[in-house]
């Protein structure tokens, strides 16, 4: 019989992460015979392959070449045969009663294509960053996501009724990172169920912190491609129901890319095409204490982009500034892309 759960664990160069997640999934206070472990390793050239070693005969392995993340969701979700499916950044680990609690939510409701939750921030070493909650309803509709009010988690959050993915799946391989914002588009089709406490931990550390790319020409434009060939899809998917965003959702996403592509611009050293950006953003803006905010630390990007990085630095690293900012946010603060 087919468990009700497979956890897909995606893994890069995450080896002195990768046993705390594994072991926070075999510590589960979920029946073990109701649980596969799928680790995915997207071509580590680290330890990775030696850690997974110490968990063979409960954890099944898949080595691939590197291809990022979409690839190895992709790899993960094919192998899977549970009933719903649970996602895992490598880096990050769950509670012990996450799985019971996202069975609970499923059950109660029946309709749901996605249970998230969220997901207290931690630094490298594991320890707790002091971090606040976003509020959000039991449950989500198609309608929130489209007026700017759904806020979601990142993959580790995040578990999927199979049936109700089916259409949504394969993510695009293109996207070497935010798979995650990809699956997002499922709310189109199905509702989703909030538990609105953290069941795990996001890890902040070097790679993966907000600003990380932040001066690394590679990894913004990898990033800037990914927002387009979100977009794209978003608008396809749109069109296709007869749906479009709400004008405020609709100027903050286009706020969101317009801030990508002037800090882009301005890495590249194109100081005259991020001031064109940036005229253009802060045209956008709303006109509010929020928006003349905005408008005055993307002006700090184009001008001095160090003092910009820290800011954002700053931000990473310690979340009640983010609180301040999505109270302060005219349209929700709904991660759209």
């Amino acid at each position: 019989m087919p468990p009700y759960f497979s956890v897909v664990i995606d893994n890069y160069n995450y080896g002195r992460f990768l046993a705390q997640a594994i072991e926070s999934v075999l510590s589960q206070d979920f029946p073990t015979r109701d649980v596969e472990v799928i680790l995915v390793d997207d071509g580590s050239t680290d330890d990775s392959r030696e850690v997974a070693a110490r968990f063979q005969g409960k954890v099944r392995t898949v080595f691939r070449e590197n291809g990022g993340q979409a690839e190895a969701l992709n790899a993960g979700i094919a192998s899977a045969t549970g009933e719903v499916i649970a996602l895992l950044d490598a880096d990050d680990w769950w509670r012990e009663d996450k799985l019971r609690r996202v069975a609970e939510r499923f059950d109660r409701g029946p309709t749901l294509g996605m249970v998230q939750h969220w997901m207290e921030a931690a630094d490298e070493n594991g320890r707790r960053l002091s971090s606040g909650l976003p509020d959000a309803p039991d449950v989500y509709e198609a309608r929130d996501f489209l007026e700017g009010r759904a806020l979601f988690t990142g993959t580790s959050g995040l578990s999927l009724r199979r049936s109700a993915a089916a259409a949504l799946l394969p993510i695009p391989r293109e996207l070497r990172i935010s798979a995650d914002s990809y699956l997002y588009r499922l709310i189109l089709d199905a509702p989703v169920g909030n538990i609105r406490e953290p069941l795990g931990f996001r890890r902040i550390h070097g790679s993966n912190r907000y600003a990380a790319r932040r001066g690394d020409v590679r990894r913004m434009e990898e990033h800037v491609k990914a927002m387009e060939i979100l977009r794209r899809d978003l608008d396809r998917r749109l069109a296709a129901r007869g749906l479009r965003l709400s004008e405020p959702a609709e100027r903050g996403m286009r706020l969101e890319e317009l801030r990508e592509n002037l800090i882009l611009r301005r890495c590249r050293g194109d100081i005259k095409g991020a001031f064109e950006a940036w005229k253009e953003a802060a045209r956008s803006s709303p006109r509010s204490g929020y928006g003349l905010f905005k408008a005055a630390t993307l002006l700090l990007a184009v001008v001095w982009p160090p003092l910009y990085f820290l800011f954002y630095r700053l931000y990473s690293r310690f979340p009640a500034v983010a609180r301040m900012r999505s109270r302060a946010l005219p349209f929700g603060s709904g991660k759209l892309v």
